[in-house]
């Protein structure tokens, strides 16, 4: 997700790469990350290089949204992916 002009990232958008797939976000809590980092957009170019081809990419961050509305999240990815906001998994139609 890159800046727009109806949503821009409030403060840093961080990242950690986990060896292995987790299906859930707790199970991230008993994992060490293999990379650590900040990046200013969302993308899958932030695990370039990891070793493992299983691999858990989880960013964090706060969006800043300056009005109600709908918005449209895509996720563009060959294997499995999952989106999460405040918590809440999004479900894709």
């Amino acid at each position: 997700l890159n800046n727009r002009s109806v949503a821009k990232w409030a403060g840093p958008l961080n990242y950690a790469i986990y060896e292995g797939e987790m299906l859930n976000k707790s199970g991230l809590s008993t994992k060490t990350p293999i990379k650590k980092d900040t990046t200013s957009a969302i993308s899958f170019e932030s695990a370039y290089g990891i070793k493992p081809r299983n691999f858990t990419l989880h960013f964090m961050g706060k969006l800043s949204i300056a009005e109600a509305g709908i918005y449209q999240f895509d996720l563009d990815y060959g294997g499995r992916s999952r989106l999460f906001v405040d918590g809440k998994e999004l479900r894709f139609l």
